[in-house]
């Protein structure tokens, strides 16, 4: 049980207090008490500079693409509601893929002070020629290029803010059901998803467009979920996916990163006029399309 002091310490631990990432109380421990890796930590400098400079490449990209021309604003405008459809849809998958730079660069520097007291250190390995490479990866925010190039919208929200994700599993998740009770029913394993949902939503607020974004970012996963058990009850239409090769790759990439970055928008937009306004311009047929194939694959013989 830690002391009163060290709780508060713990609480207001500067490097993590403002944007993160969330830490274990036994890691933060360890730290203090210099155990374990941190007996000896090497020196920091060439990591923090490496991720700062990367945060101001994040950052250039969020002034430039996303301010200069994609501001997801002109999303709740007349000028947004003259675009055709595809148009409509290129400039929301722009805006929030130039958005989430932002989020990139806060992150980053959020590593920078991290990396510089040393808590991010979680030893030491043999690289590849040899050499001794030191990892920094104790605790991470955000991996910019696995949300960037994955295929798959679970690994897509696996990597984004992935500390406050270990702690909504295992505050949340698993808390309303167990590890062995998710892996039997497939039901609860839904529910526990759209708990954890739900609670994300509520803890950044309570505009309409985000409990809109977080409930079809819901939605996606539970057709991913699907999809991947129908895959799995059906190789040969695995192997007629692996035959395409890239352009079967690069097509999967594209529906994964258009989808995600569309109802992500609203998350940005947040007031309900905004929201509707966007949807509506699109007579609601991304959410028709994704609900309709929901509720029609969780049905189907080939997911059972």
């Amino acid at each position: 049980m830690p002391s009163f002091y060290e709780y508060i310490s713990y609480i207001q631990f500067l490097p993590t207090a403002t944007m993160g990432p969330y830490l274990e109380y036994r890691e933060f421990d360890n730290y203090l008490k210099q155990e374990n890796q941190y007996a000896n930590i090497p020196d920091q400098l060439t990591q923090v500079l490496r991720n700062f400079l990367e945060a101001i490449v994040h950052l250039m990209v969020y002034m430039v693409l996303y301010l200069q021309v994609f501001p997801v604003e002109f999303m709740a405008t007349e000028g947004y509601q003259q675009l055709s459809w595809p148009a409509s849809i290129f400039y929301a998958w722009m805006s929030v893929t130039f958005i989430r730079f932002k989020y990139y660069f806060a992150w980053k520097l959020s590593s920078c002070s991290v990396d510089a007291c040393g808590i991010s250190y979680s030893g030491s390995t043999v690289g590849k020629e040899g050499n001794l490479v030191h990892n920094w990866d104790l605790i991470q925010t955000c991996n910019a290029w696995e949300v960037e190039t994955t295929l798959h919208i679970r690994d897509k929200i696996k990597n984004w803010n992935m500390s406050v994700q270990q702690w909504l599993t295992r505050c949340v998740y698993i808390r309303y059901r167990t590890p062995e009770e998710y892996k039997t029913d497939k039901k609860a394993q839904s529910r526990g998803q759209l708990i954890v949902f739900a609670v994300s939503a509520f803890w950044h607020g309570f505009y309409f467009g985000y409990y809109l974004s977080f409930f079809f970012w819901y939605c996606l996963m539970q057709v991913a979920g699907v999809v991947f058990r129908i895959n799995r009850n059906r190789p040969d239409l695995v192997a007629k996916y692996e035959a395409t090769g890239k352009v079967g790759h690069i097509g999967m990439w594209l529906l994964v990163n258009v989808t995600f970055s569309y109802f992500g928008s609203y998350f940005q937009l947040m007031g309900v006029k905004s929201c509707f306004a966007s949807m509506s311009h699109l007579w609601f047929m991304p959410e028709i399309i994704v609900l309709a194939l929901m509720f029609g694959l969780q049905n189907s013989t080939l997911a059972r």
